[in-house]
């Protein structure tokens, strides 16, 4: 994907600083004066909104397969209420003009790029040391996807000391099903962009335990104490980062990925990267071809993202949850937790979600059972800010999104910031049992047996 600074659209900044209106001035580096005036433009932004909305007939969304536990008759509302909490499913209508473009998010499949002279490789399918570890990478930057075969981690692995290269990168990428069988890769390093991150164009650079998986599974692995810092961003004109993958693409059948949890701490800070997507488990997860679909489950990440750059989208499980060209019908994203902090200093547009930064599909999406405790950390806002509990941003019209069971809080320099499930609504939300909360209600229903709920304000995972 190649992206364009023209691309990015302005809309206004009423917008852009209802998100964080909630701030204290000195939260937000704005005079007195300043916010005055800010309060009034999201005053009259709001009117119109509501007004809007009230005009508008109730619709039912195109559901999915996921979607037939929702209301059949949702109730519509209009504006950025917070009053999600609603046994009935509870619709939100908001269109207004996309701040970005989503044809930028549109990326092609690369031809297969030639291995390199090093042809030679061990193709391991059973991982028990650094060593084996390090030859199944070989073997997939060689050019052995591992299409329809199935690899196994047997053994807890310590990368101490080793500048880690990601698996994969497009063109060579990972096909085949990873399962860590529950064990651990701790302390995964890596400190600087190589040529050997970045595709054959130099256009885009995937950075993670694997750097680029497509039509893959990936589950049962832990991401423990990583520390991955991007400071310079090379030749690369976007680029996603996660613990466990940069990038996840579905071309032909899927992408999944499950029972996966990672810790430590990502850094993004090149002030001249066009586009960055960082996500606390995957950077980029998307299923954008007929036939194609996603799954996300039993994911938690207590990884903080620190970004600089001039277009950002951070989540803290994937920075973009991209299907706009599929319509899966097999798809779903469904118990998650995020518990840590994005910090946006001097970003010029973001968008920062406790799931995603972008949710980008032309088709409905159902998020069920999932828990934000996301620490926003700046001291001033960028020009475009959005940010939501769950989402920054909903590209696309006919995108419509399911919650479920979806609880969280933002909180900003450890101040809550009230803020609505999405930054930034381009379609039909739809709520049921949703709220601000920061703890799992009693009655939450989280699997029991995957999650120890004894504090509920910090559910850790049993896988």
């Amino acid at each position: 994907m190649r992206i364009s600074k023209g691309l990015i659209s302005v809309v206004s900044m009423a917008s852009a600083m209802l998100l964080l209106c909630s701030c204290t001035v000195y939260d937000l580096g704005l005079s007195e004066g300043q916010i005055e005036k800010v309060i009034s433009q999201i005053e009259n932004e709001a009117q119109l909104s509501s007004e809007a909305a009230s005009s508008e007939k109730n619709a039912e969304a195109p559901s999915s397969v996921a979607a037939a536990s929702f209301s059949e008759a949702p109730k519509e509302t209009g504006g950025n209420s917070n009053s999600e909490n609603t046994a009935e499913e509870s619709e939100i209508s908001d269109n207004d003009n996309a701040l970005i473009n989503p044809d930028i998010f549109e990326r092609e499949p690369v031809p297969e790029e030639p291995a390199p002279p090093e042809t030679g490789f061990t193709n391991i399918h059973k991982i028990t040391n650094a060593d084996d570890l390090n030859q199944f990478a070989n073997a997939v930057m060689c050019g052995h996807s591992y299409a329809g075969e199935q690899v196994s981690l047997e053994a807890d692995i310590d990368l101490a000391g080793i500048e880690w290269t990601p698996i994969g990168v497009r063109g060579r990428a990972f096909k085949g099903e990873f399962i860590g069988n529950g064990h651990t890769i701790s302390n995964l390093t890596i400190t600087s962009l190589t040529d050997k991150m970045t595709d054959a164009r130099g256009y885009e650079a995937c950075v993670g335990f694997f750097g680029y998986a497509e039509d893959a599974v990936i589950r049962g692995i832990t991401l423990e104490n990583i520390n991955i810092s991007i400071p310079k961003r090379n030749n690369a004109e976007s680029l996603y980062v996660g613990a466990v993958a940069g990038s996840m693409f579905a071309v032909n059948r899927g992408i999944e990925i499950s029972e996966c949890k990672a810790t430590g701490n990502i850094s993004v800070s090149s002030d001249d990267l066009v586009f960055a997507m960082t996500g606390g488990i995957v950077g980029g997860f998307d299923a954008n071809y007929k036939g194609t679909y996603y799954r996300m489950s039993l994911l938690y990440s207590a990884v903080n993202i620190a970004v600089k750059g001039e277009t950002v989208t951070c989540g803290g499980i994937t920075g973009i949850l991209n299907s706009r060209n599929s319509k899966p019908t097999d798809s779903y994203v469904t118990d998650i937790v995020y518990i840590g902090s994005i910090d946006e200093a001097n970003v010029g547009c973001s968008y920062t979600g406790g799931l995603c930064g972008i949710y980008n599909s032309a088709y409905r999406c159902d998020i069920k059972n999932a828990f934000i405790n996301l620490e926003i950390k700046r001291t001033q806002l960028g020009p475009y800010t959005f940010i939501g509990i769950v989402s920054g941003d909903q590209c696309v019209s006919t995108g419509d999104l399911g919650l479920e069971n979806v609880y969280g809080m933002i909180t900003c320099n450890g101040k809550n910031m009230k803020m609505s499930m999405l930054g930034r609504k381009n379609g039909n939300v739809y709520f049921k049992n949703c709220t601000e909360a920061d703890r799992l209600p009693d009655d939450a229903s989280f699997n029991a047996e995957k999650w120890d709920l004894s504090d509920r304000a910090f559910p850790k995972p049993y896988f």
